[in-house]
């Protein structure tokens, strides 16, 4: 098993939280605001887009340091 060091855990912890933050906020909060008027691929497409930008960016930010091995929400 790899040694690393309490950069990697932060990585990681920060890089987990942002993953769960954005994927479970973004779909409540256009769900809230649709209501009953959203049809099928309007503003929930978006949700999709939201997951994939996020674990993205995640990666690029903490990728080096953690080795880019986040939990998936």
């Amino acid at each position: 098993m790899q040694e690393r060091g309490l950069s990697a855990y932060l990585a990681e912890l920060i890089g987990t939280f942002l993953l769960v933050f954005f994927n479970h906020q973004r779909p409540v909060v256009l769900f809230v605001s649709t209501g009953a008027q959203a049809q099928f691929g309007s503003d929930f497409a978006v949700v999709g887009f939201v997951q994939g930008l996020t674990l993205f960016g995640v990666i690029v930010m903490f990728g080096a340091v953690s080795g880019g091995h986040f939990n998936p929400p």
